[in-house]
């Protein structure tokens, strides 16, 4: 059924594993993010110790502050021409 999680189950660990690789693979793209090299993409990614993309975070209250913390207050460098 569709209404049942198994993003905790054992059972399923090797495939959810394999999306999270493929979802990596997808980020690692150059066209994905054109300010980072791979490898401070991988460094940063690797340091946090956590999968995954946070979907639907409008506030910094809706996760825990750990996941936050690089980006609450922070500021947006201005790419236009002046």
């Amino acid at each position: 059924s569709e209404l049942v999680d198994l993003g905790a189950s054992d059972e399923h660990s090797d495939v959810i594993d394999g999306l999270y690789d493929k979802l990596f693979k997808w980020a690692c793209r150059p066209s994905a993010r054109t300010t980072m090299t791979t490898a401070a993409f991988e460094a940063a990614r690797n340091s946090v110790g956590r999968k995954g993309v946070l979907i639907g975070v409008v506030e910094p209250d809706d996760v825990s502050p750990d996941l936050v913390v690089n980006y609450v207050g922070r500021q947006a460098q201005n790419m236009q021409d002046d």
